[in-house]
């Protein structure tokens, strides 16, 4: 199997360009189309961890249901998106509002009360790869979203957490840093950060050699 990697980069008035086919034995993919995040207001901040958000408009995340939550920290200007993942929602009717009471999961503290969170129904998506065998490795996101590697206790691999067109490449023998080490992928955990109709459907795919990994 093969990757086809092509690409232009100018910056300071200097490009540089991209032109390489990588070829192995296996490549996985995925690409799951997750709906829209629901904007809401945190009204209840009970811990770092815990609150009540309440929605104008019913969200499309149920009780019961894991859900991711986004917001936007404008002071970390190195890391302003966070998010919380693998959170317990209950959804209620509150006259005119929806009220989403919400606790648990892992990620970055919340935001101070009165803050604008958005809540996105989490999908959970079969992908098995060991990345210590990996050649190539892309992520895109076509809106904000949240990409969640896991491994088969459910342990935390990697987070991606891109904006709307993000991308992202890993190749083997560049000499950076591999983002994913140790066990392997199984899983993935997916949700949108865009309050907009459009619906998130980032794109994960991963060239590597199943004979070193054992064909995982």
């Amino acid at each position: 199997m093969q990757a086809r990697l092509t690409g232009t980069a100018t910056i300071a008035g200097l490009s540089a360009t991209l032109s390489q086919t990588r070829t192995k034995d296996a490549a996985v993919g995925a690409n799951p189309t997750c709906n829209p995040a629901d904007a809401g207001t945190l009204t209840t901040r009970t811990s770092a961890t815990a609150g009540i958000l309440t929605c104008t408009a019913a969200p499309t995340v149920t009780s019961g249901q894991k859900a991711i939550l986004t917001w936007t920290d404008a002071a970390d200007e190195r890391d302003q998106y966070k998010h919380r993942y693998n959170v317990d929602v209950t959804v209620a009717v509150d006259g005119a509002n929806y009220t989403v009471t919400f606790s648990g999961g892992s990620g970055d503290d919340l935001p101070a009360g009165d803050s604008t969170v958005n809540v996105a129904q989490q999908l959970t998506v079969e992908l098995a790869f060991d990345f210590d065998y990996v050649d190539t490795f892309v992520v895109t996101t076509n809106v904000r979203g949240v990409v969640v590697f896991l491994d088969s206790l459910s342990a935390e691999k990697c987070v991606i957490d891109m904006p709307a067109n993000g991308f992202a490449l890993w190749i083997l023998d560049t000499g950076f840093p591999a983002p994913i080490s140790g066990t392997a992928t199984t899983t993935i955990l997916v949700g949108s950060g865009d309050t907009s109709t459009t619906s998130f459907i980032p794109k994960v795919l991963a060239l590597y050699d199943s004979t070193s990994s054992g064909g995982a």
